[in-house]
């Protein structure tokens, strides 16, 4: 049940002599005057009253029903409109089609009236799931109307104040058809993109951001690889606006995630977090040195170099442990293209002193993967070898990356791995 503040019900005061006669005509009963308190009848439906029209909108928990009446003209019900009760979207669109038809009503007394409506939140409940899997697979349908229509009201639902987490919520329900959750994924993901930035027109609140960030997280780590890239995109734009001064806690408990999932060899959850970590580190990619840019930079660099460096040296000795299981070897390497993407995007705006430290550790690991070949799965069937390469691109980035930044530093590895680029090109050839 949905509480309307006072200063919201008295947006329209009706005339007494108006009100007195309508109420009277219409129910029957002088004394149902007193219905009517602060915009809510004794039955909880929210009640908006002009000289022109009244407006009843009740509410329980299955379904909602309009009516419109008008000074000298018949009541007109509508009938039940099955949906979740917390969506006001399709109650909106029979509401102005009816005013349209029935009424002359100014513009602004409609502009107040939808703005108040706005108001009311989407709950998280078995409607809402069954509302945004209907309109997600509506949009997936080949017909154009229902695809429309199925657009017209996401677009709309996305006024609703919870609407974010709730989409998320519905992303993480794994009773809910792949397909739906996979389109919810990207909606969420083009949800942030126009919302999150304090500047944009339609911000999400700082509550709702806060629901966002703790639920995005733990569904990264669990999630499948094609939702999971979605929600990569959508915390790199989270990262880029927030973090880390406004997430503070998300990289030691990433850290720590971290750890322990290697620990359980929970690959999975590994690549979650790596994946979690790289689109937050991005960032460095495209930003200019500045004093707040190079601080947020040491700030991850002290709290993530040494695990990531940690995580490597682990993942090179499961590999040869696991090196007949295709599908292990596979996230594997999976996870060592990340903590390539991670590594480069630390050592992009500068080479800080714990990777100079530990070139020799690094050197070792990157020589590791340009020279280990791995038969099962390049020469096996799919894109194995197309996953072995983009592992060597990776580390053949950070290489030109060393060099252009520590010429010196880098100049006794030069001939080795110049011998191990030049025998990958050489296995390369047909």
């Amino acid at each position: 049940m949905m509480e309307v503040k006072s200063q919201q019900s008295r947006l329209w005061q009706p005339r007494k002599r108006d009100e007195r006669e309508h109420t009277t005509r219409r129910w029957g009963k002088s004394d149902d005057q007193k219905r009517v308190q602060d915009g809510n009848d004794l039955n909880g439906r929210l009640c908006f009253s002009t000289c022109d029209c009244d407006i009843f909108f009740n509410f329980d928990n299955t379904y909602k029903v309009i009516r419109i009446s008008k000074s000298r003209k018949a009541t007109t019900p509508l009938a039940p409109n099955e949906g979740p009760p917390l969506s006001t979207r399709d109650s909106d669109v029979l509401m102005l089609s009816m005013l349209a038809t029935l009424a002359k009503v100014d513009r602004f007394f409609l502009r107040r009236l939808l703005n108040t409506v706005k108001t009311l939140e989407m709950e998280w409940n078995q409607q809402t799931v069954q509302f945004l899997s209907e309109s997600f697979l509506g949009t997936l349908s080949p017909q154009p109307e229902p695809r429309r229509r199925a657009e017209k009201n996401l677009s709309d639902a996305a006024d609703t104040p919870n609407y974010g987490p709730a989409v998320l919520r519905l992303v993480a329900e794994t009773s809910v058809d792949e397909q739906i959750r996979q389109c919810a994924s990207v909606n969420f993901k083009n949800h942030l993109k126009t919302r999150w930035v304090p500047s944009s027109v339609t911000r999400i609140p700082d509550g709702e951001k806060e629901q966002i960030k703790t639920l995005i997280v733990p569904l990264m780590l669990s999630t499948t690889p094609r939702i999971q890239a979605q929600l990569s995109e959508a915390l790199a734009v989270i990262g880029n606006h927030d973090f880390p001064k406004l997430w503070p806690d998300l990289l030691p408990e990433s850290t720590i995630s971290l750890e322990t999932a290697i620990n359980a060899d929970d690959i999975t959850s590994v690549n979650g977090v790596l994946t979690t970590v790289n689109s937050l580190f991005k960032k460095f990619r495209y930003q200019f040195k500045s004093d707040p840019v190079l601080l947020d930079l040491k700030y991850c660099v002290d709290n993530f170099a040494a695990p990531l460096l940690s995580t490597v040296e682990s993942i090179s000795g499961k590999i040869n442990a696991a090196a007949r299981s295709v599908a292990t070897v596979r996230q594997l390497i999976e996870a060592q293209i990340l903590c390539c993407r991670i590594s480069y995007s630390l050592n992009n705006l500068d080479l800080p002193a714990f990777f100079e430290d530990n070139a020799d550790k690094w050197m070792n690991e990157f020589k590791n993967y340009l020279t280990v070949r791995y038969p099962d799965i390049e020469d096996g069937d799919g894109d194995g070898l197309s996953l072995v390469d983009e592992l060597r691109t990776g580390v053949c980035e950070n290489l030109i990356h060393y060099m252009e930044k520590e010429e010196t530093l880098f100049q006794k590895y030069l001939k080795e791995f110049v011998e191990a680029v030049c025998s990958c090109i050489s296995i390369a050839k047909p």
